[in-house]
């Protein structure tokens, strides 16, 4: 059996959502990367990611969390998500793409849902501030990986024994990935009252 027929396949409707999502993490990446030029242009620069106590972006740009392979972490955002906006086009556009290049995107999905969880934790418990254009990155990846990764399961890339989940995940996919928002959301409001009752 060829590659083709056996890869992991999405209908147009989930390609054109991965699609949606990756040309969204691309935006916010690059308003990240600008918004750090700006920092090192002029450390005392008002930055339109820094809104209030609890959402800003200036106190962790500058940080080795925001730099874990000694570059900024939007700059590989970009090249990640540039690269997945071209192979979305081409799922929407009904090719089929080798099970090689399906379990390259099962293990950058994967890479890129543990740093979410990472910068999350940072976020939270170090900075205590949510940078509005990553927050924006973390949405896109969710729903990346969410789709990404019952495609995969779907596709057989398991074995048969996750035909079946992935199958359900993918026909609910937003229910799904609505559902790991409002677990974000509930971190968020159990990590910082303070900062949100200041806002109230």
């Amino acid at each position: 059996m060829t590659p083709s027929k056996t890869a992991p396949q999405l209908s147009r409707p989930v390609a054109i959502a991965l699609l949606l999502f990756a040309v969204i993490g691309l935006g916010a990446s690059f308003l990240l990367l600008k918004s750090e030029l700006e920092l090192l242009a002029d450390p005392a620069a008002n930055l339109g990611c820094d809104i209030n106590p609890l959402i800003a972006c200036s106190d962790s740009l500058m940080t080795p969390q925001a730099h874990l392979l000694g570059v900024p972490n939007s700059m590989i955002g970009m090249m990640a998500f540039s690269a997945l906006v071209a192979l979305a086009v081409t799922l929407a556009a009904g090719v089929r793409l080798p099970r090689w290049i399906w379990g390259g995107l099962g293990v950058g999905t994967l890479v890129a849902m543990v740093y979410v969880l990472y910068f999350l934790l940072q976020s939270l418990l170090t900075f205590r501030a949510l940078c509005p254009y990553c927050m924006i990155v973390w949405a896109a990846t969710i729903g990346i990986f969410t789709i990404v990764w019952a495609a995969l399961f779907a596709g057989g890339m398991f074995g048969g024994r996750g035909v079946a989940l992935g199958r359900s995940v993918l026909r609910f996919w937003p229910l799904v990935v609505l559902a790991m928002y409002l677990l974000v959301v509930l971190a968020i409001v159990l990590s910082l009252p303070d900062k949100i009752g200041y806002l109230l």
